[in-house]
């Protein structure tokens, strides 16, 4: 388990055979599989208002409280490439490695996250309203991570198949 940042770097040294998670930037050491495809959301507080909105942009998000991951995340760094892409910086408000804490911060009322669709599933958001962010949508792939030219193991392989066949049960865009 890693950041986005550092789980490549595993990946290339060695350290780990295969990984499941994604890859920011390519990487020509690196071979990568997209197995799964989810997008960012902004989590609001229920009474935020741009709740009121079905869609919101990353230029009406850039005027409110942002609660962001650390940059090694993939998240921030799928985030701040979209609020780039529209002409806006997103300052953010409180800083965090875990999303869990994030989505706590926003339930009290302290501001918006930007979060990754596929973790939302698991977390508990009574108090808060989740709203697609779009111009531009930011996604993100994850799948599976191994050297280039590299065979893998049999466990490695085993891995790789079960990989494959839960993602298959996700619907195609998150």
């Amino acid at each position: 388990e890693a950041q986005a940042v550092g789980f490549a770097e595993r990946v290339r040294s060695g350290q780990a055979e295969i990984g499941l998670g994604l890859l920011v930037d390519p990487d020509e050491h690196l071979a990568f599989e997209s197995l799964i495809r989810d997008c960012l959301v902004a989590l609001l507080p229920a009474r935020h208002p741009l709740t009121a909105r079905s869609i919101v942009t990353w230029k009406a998000l850039a005027r409110f409280n942002a609660i962001l991951v650390t940059n090694q995340s993939s998240v921030r760094v799928h985030a701040d490439r979209a609020a780039a892409a529209a002409g806006v910086d997103i300052e953010p408000t409180y800083v965090l490695d875990s999303l869990t804490t994030a989505v706590g911060l926003v339930r009290a009322g302290l501001g918006y996250a930007v979060l990754p669709s596929l973790a939302l599933r698991s977390m508990d958001l009574s108090g808060a309203v989740a709203r697609a962010v779009e111009q531009p949508r930011a996604r993100r792939d994850i799948g599976l991570l191994t050297r280039a030219q590299f065979t893998l193991s049999p466990a490695a392989t085993a891995f790789a198949v079960i990989a494959r066949e839960v993602a298959g049960e996700f619907p195609e865009d998150i």
